[in-house]
């Protein structure tokens, strides 16, 4: 990859009009080279793939203190439960699917 000085030294040139052939003469590098230079910008703060994580780091902390705390008491650890306790805005199964990422074990509550 090129350096940062290259590719503003390039933008100055194809600012003032001259080609990709000039551009790449003046820099000594080739003409797909100063091509990729000049038209892709460099990307700051990728996106990251997938679905926005539902539980932050609050509530993952939240649901854990819950847990300590069910299980001191001696009461089965339930997602109905945690969800209720923490008064957290998603579903019960969002909450099962964090406790098993986080190696809690759960007891699924019959309705």
């Amino acid at each position: 990859m090129k350096s940062e000085i290259d590719r503003q030294q390039a933008l100055a040139l194809k600012n003032k009009g001259h080609t990709f052939k000039e551009i790449s003469d003046v820099l000594g590098i080739t003409y797909d080279a100063t091509r990729n230079l000049c038209q892709y910008k460099k990307v700051m703060n990728p996106r990251k793939r997938g679905a926005k994580a539902k539980i932050m780091k609050k509530d993952c902390l939240c649901i854990k203190r819950a847990i300590a705390r069910f299980t001191c008491s001696g009461e089965k650890i339930t997602s109905p439960k945690i969800k209720e306790e923490t008064h957290l805005n998603v579903s019960t199964k969002t909450v099962r699917r964090h406790m098993t990422r986080i190696g809690a074990k759960y007891k699924r509550s019959r309705n």
